[in-house]
């Protein structure tokens, strides 16, 4: 997109509840093949859970909405909530997180 001279980057973003219909622990996790799709079209999937998560983490003051927007800009392949909790217990937040 070109306005006025200035270029905006645009990145394709997918958000999914892919395996919807069973139990989150019982679902498979997205391929690699799914994963290596996304890196080479510079895109980035995003499941559901991971979405909510990083949500709840932002309503609780533990994350930024630039921490948010920073991880999403840089990110391809698959979303990680995991790289955005660098000053947390990792096993703490899933604990705490994941019901």
């Amino acid at each position: 997109m070109d306005d006025e001279g200035e270029s905006e980057k645009v990145k394709g973003l997918l958000i999914i509840s892919h395996e919807r219909t069973r139990p989150i622990t019982d679902r498979q996790p997205i391929t690699e093949k799914q994963i290596n799709i996304a890196k080479r079209n510079g895109s980035l999937i995003i499941d559901t859970i991971a979405l909510l998560k990083t949500y709840e983490l932002y309503c609780n003051n533990e994350i930024t909405r630039n921490e948010i927007v920073e991880r999403i800009s840089e990110e391809v392949g698959l979303y990680s909530i995991n790289k955005l909790i660098s000053n947390t217990n990792v096993e703490e937040v899933k604990d705490k997180h994941i019901e």
